[in-house]
């Protein structure tokens, strides 16, 4: 998914095959059950206007995944007018 921040973002899937979804193409079609949706998992998508890499390329793939990110947080941030460099590095070390 673009954009994501995290090496915790990737997300490795099982391609299903369904005959009453094989019309659709150029589409990824997620499970609507579970505990937590796949798209939240990755870089705690929404689904709206989000771009998707499906990667064939088996040195490109990882071999394991870690456990994903929860983008669930209630804590309440405090923002500046302007951000600093010092912010930024905070931000992204500890997400």
């Amino acid at each position: 998914k673009s954009p994501s921040y995290h090496l915790d973002d990737i997300r490795l899937l099982k391609l299903t095959s369904y005959q009453q979804l094989e019309h659709l193409y150029d589409v990824i079609v997620f499970p609507t059950k579970g505990q937590r949706p796949h798209p939240n998992k990755i870089a705690g998508s929404d689904l709206y206007g989000n771009k998707y890499l499906i990667c064939w390329d088996n040195d490109l793939i990882p071999k394991q995944t870690n456990k994903p990110m929860n983008y669930n947080s209630t804590a309440k941030v405090e923002e500046s007018e302007f951000i600093t460099r010092k912010e930024m590095i905070s931000y992204f070390a500890n997400a």
